[in-house]
């Protein structure tokens, strides 16, 4: 006899979409990564930029590596000098990567774009 369920996800259409064209560069200053925030309101326009749809503009970054979560921040801009984190006392081991999500005051953190590195 087959089973089945009826599985409700809750504001699942409210969370942020991911982040898109996320990149790493290297500058004098060290690595930088940077990336372009998607919308659910209003995004669907292929000039200029696309409006908050958010009370503001914050993302959550982690940093992993083998050994686990080794950073985790938030920002209100779209862009992380790897540095900062450096200063703080991250020390990684490839590979790692680097992840960030937009999140939302209304329906929490959104699904997460990553970069995952060797160097």
């Amino acid at each position: 006899m087959a089973r089945h369920s009826l599985q409700r996800f809750e504001g699942i259409g409210l969370k942020p979409p991911a982040p898109v064209h996320l990149r790493m560069t290297r500058g004098p200053e060290g690595r930088r990564f940077t990336w372009i925030r998607r919308g659910r309101i209003g995004a669907d326009a292929w000039e200029g930029e696309i409006p908050l749809g958010e009370q503001r503009e914050a993302y959550e970054i982690r940093i992993q590596d083998a050994g686990g979560l080794r950073y985790e921040v938030r920002t209100e801009a779209a862009v992380f000098d790897l540095s900062d984190a450096m200063a703080d006392g991250l020390a990684l081991s490839a590979p790692w990567s680097f992840g960030v999500a937009q999140l939302s005051d209304l329906a929490g953190r959104g699904e997460e774009s990553r970069l995952i590195l060797s160097i």
